[in-house]
């Protein structure tokens, strides 16, 4: 802490407190205490769940603007030394004011620090699922470091009045955490829904390796994380297509529980259609199978005799199985679930009655990424992979009548109780990213 001298009666110098001091010592005390809730107790890894954030700080710019500094470097007194380190230092000169003309300071300082949080040192992640918080006193330790000013400390490369604000805005962020999960009720009905998720779980829903090289196939499942907002806020998508490398084709995949709103000759020009499939679909119900237009999109239920004998076509939808390594394998059952197909067909066969119309699914749009867009995605937060039955992408539902929550309380309690908290996240402003600028 910062201390100055003042005289003492007896003639003596004694250490008082300044009130800048007092002030850091508060600043202290009272993170330490708001981050108890993050760093112990069951519900820790949920909590610390809830401290994400939106900006990626750049690690080049941030050494370009604080390099490190070897100790033995700065003891070398010779001229030409000398002279390289004053270079150096217009260089970070021009550097740190180049920066902080476009960002103050605190906001970068403390950017820095909720990327440690998030991510226990320079990763990429915006946010974690509890299962994936192995170190919930990272927090604590953190707090400590940066007050005590160590080799570690990012905090003393920073005058006095910035890391001030750095504390006031972690004190603030923990507040506004705290304060969403207690108005949610979260706090006091954990154990509750803890013991309802075995329940609410969908049945034979795994989660899988968060390597995205060991499991990105044909036939994974992706849950959203709770706190992703927008388009594909609590979606579910199962992934059609996925080709690695750079010059491949991408990842293409379906959203599997938004119901659409409009009928298929709705959602098409009515005089578009041939007469067939109007006929047999026109007032079948369209899916949402995500933002990029494409062809209109099939799921489709057979026999395995019937794949043959039918003739409609496309490709069998497989099961990711618990100890497949080469490849993806289709699930043991005589029901068979195929993506794309004639449609022109499946409508013969439906007016034909060798086949009801609810064998069939309708989606439009899908959900499409460039090459390594998808695997960025899932280093930062965005999705959860998991392997469930095909017959779950048809459905487009499980036993019980939230997918998204069901397939979160499969992937593990914790889950349960951060996707149940979440449901409020778009709504409320405690549900913020943490390092989001404050509103003026």
């Amino acid at each position: 802490y910062v201390f100055h001298i003042i005289p003492h009666h007896k003639g003596t110098t004694t250490m008082a407190p300044s009130s800048s001091s007092i002030v850091i010592r508060c600043l202290y005390r009272s993170l330490q205490r708001a981050a108890k809730p993050f760093v112990s107790g069951k519900d820790a890894q949920v909590m610390t769940s809830l401290l994400h954030r939106e900006s990626i700080v750049d690690q080049a710019d941030w050494h370009a603007l604080f390099p490190p500094q070897d100790p033995k470097d700065e003891a070398t007194t010779t001229t030409t030394t000398t002279t390289t380190t004053e270079e150096a230092k217009d260089t970070r000169n021009q550097m740190e004011n180049f920066i902080l003309q476009s960002m103050p300071s605190h906001l970068l300082l403390f950017r820095k620090l909720v990327q440690e949080v998030v991510t226990g040192g320079e990763g990429r992640a915006m946010m974690v699922f509890p299962t994936q918080v192995t170190d919930a006193d990272r927090l604590r330790r953190l707090i400590r470091r940066e007050f005590e000013g160590g080799e570690d400390s990012y905090s003393k490369l920073f005058d006095e009045n910035t890391r001030k604000q750095v504390a006031f805005s972690g004190l603030r962020e923990l507040n506004k955490k705290l304060a969403w999960a207690e108005s949610m009720g979260i706090l006091s009905s954990s154990e509750t829904i803890r013991a309802n998720a075995k329940e609410h779980a969908a049945k034979n829903v795994h989660r899988l390796d968060l390597d995205p090289d060991s499991f990105l196939r044909t036939g994974c499942f992706l849950v959203a994380h709770p706190l992703q907002t927008g388009y594909f806020s609590k979606t579910v998508i199962v992934l059609l297509d996925h080709t690695k490398g750079t010059n491949s084709g991408g990842t293409y995949g379906l959203i599997i529980n938004k119901g659409g709103k409009q009928s298929l000759q709705e959602a098409l020009r009515s005089d578009s259609l041939p007469d067939s499939i109007r006929d047999a679909f026109g007032d079948h119900p369209m899916r949402e199978g995500g933002p990029v237009h494409v062809a209109l999109q099939l799921l489709h239920r057979n026999s395995k005799a019937e794949d043959n004998e039918l003739g409609i076509g496309g490709i069998e939808l497989p099961m990711i199985l618990d100890d497949d390594d080469d490849g993806a394998t289709t699930h043991s059952t005589n029901e068979s679930i195929n993506f794309r197909g004639d449609i022109g067909r499946a409508a013969e066969v439906v007016i034909s009655e060798k086949k009801d119309k609810d064998d069939f699914v309708f989606f439009a749009g899908a959900s499409c990424w460039s090459p390594g867009q998808l695997e960025g995605e899932i280093k930062r937060g965005f999705w959860f992979p998991c392997r469930a039955p095909p017959s779950m992408a048809f459905a487009g539902s499980c036993d019980h009548d939230d997918l998204w929550i069901s397939m979160m309380s499969a992937i593990g309690e914790d889950e349960a109780v951060l996707a149940n908290l979440a449901q409020s996240a778009e709504t409320n402003i405690n549900a913020d990213p943490c390092d989001r600028p404050p509103m003026e």
